[in-house]
């Protein structure tokens, strides 16, 4: 780009056919009136580029009587003709081309087409196709100012849970903790009980399941980390790493705040004293339960709104 001393007259797009060319018109910051700037024209290219809709950009600084005007000049990629699926039989093409932004009479755009590429191979994972792959190839059409787009697919097999574990389990037995799990491989009555698919609702349900295990039995400190999920032509692996921490016991409860009855009285409604006179360990849902049972305590008493924070130390 030639620089100049003098501000440019104006700011053409050239080469656009199918697109309005306000579509690059809005990634130009340069504007009547300011001097060419080339790092700031650079950016401009870049931001052109990164539509995704043209093999070429190219900008030039015009001489014209009427002053220098600054000319982008764009090459549009085909444009898409139709779309067909091949290779498919578990997943109707209709339903692949609905969920795909590029449609018949746009411009063919990559990087809009990789979303859709996503958006197709999450179809196939609902379905149990972990292994689908997804592929596009582009059939130009005579002139190459049009090209049919194919979606490749490979389907796979379906997938199956063949292995669920619980790691980091020692002080309490991991079978006890898979057994809180929804997620259970495949077996012979998969069928009718509908277990051994892997359903991404539950992958969450299961690690808050593992937590509240520990959180029941002492583990204050448990941690379970996001699982570790594979996919092999023998099944679906899903593992659950946990670190269990320290496991703490009762030592004492105590009442503090605006307090409206003694705490031998307060000490008949909760059982976490109980717990902690017998030396048992911390329980979560015990302590949830006795907060709610002193909210409703002080209700009877004409405190609808008492907040009841237990502090475990």
């Amino acid at each position: 780009v030639a620089s100049t001393g003098a501000g440019i007259a104006g700011v053409e797009v050239r080469g656009t056919k199918i697109l309005d060319p306000d579509v690059v018109l809005m990634r130009i910051t340069t504007r009547k009136g300011d001097r060419p700037d080339a790092a700031a024209i650079d950016q401009e290219v870049k931001r052109i580029w990164e539509l995704g809709y043209f093999s070429d950009v190219k900008v030039d600084l015009q001489q014209r009587p009427e002053g220098v005007f600054l000319v982008y000049t764009v090459t549009e990629k085909p444009r898409v003709e139709n779309i067909a699926v091949e290779g498919n039989k578990e997943v109707d093409s209709d339903d692949i081309i609905a969920v795909m932004n590029t449609k018949s009479g746009s411009v063919l755009n990559e990087s809009l087409l990789a979303d859709d590429i996503t958006k197709i191979l999450d179809l196939y994972r609902k379905k149990g196709f972990y292994l689908a792959k997804v592929d596009h190839r582009t059939d130009g059409r005579q002139g190459g100012a049009s090209s049919a787009l194919v979606i490749v697919i490979n389907e796979g097999k379906k997938l199956y849970i063949s292995n669920v574990d619980i790691e980091g389990a020692s002080q309490l037995k991991a079978s006890d903790v898979k057994g809180q799990l929804l997620l259970s491989e495949r077996s012979m009555i998969s069928w009718i009980t509908g277990t051994g698919v892997l359903k991404e609702e539950l992958i969450e349900r299961d690690s808050s399941a593992i937590a509240a295990y520990y959180l029941d039995r002492g583990f204050m400190d448990i941690t379970v980390a996001a699982p570790k999920i594979s996919y092999t032509d023998d099944g679906i692996s899903v593992i659950f790493p946990i670190h269990e921490g320290a496991r703490y016991t009762m030592d004492n409860v105590k009442f503090s705040g605006d307090l409206i009855d003694s705490d031998e009285r307060l000490r008949t409604v909760t059982t976490l004293d109980d717990m902690a006179a017998k030396k048992e360990y911390f329980n979560l849902s015990a302590m949830q339960a006795d907060t709610k049972a002193l909210a409703e305590f002080y209700a009877d008493f004409g405190y609808a709104f008492a907040d009841v924070n237990p502090r475990p130390q």
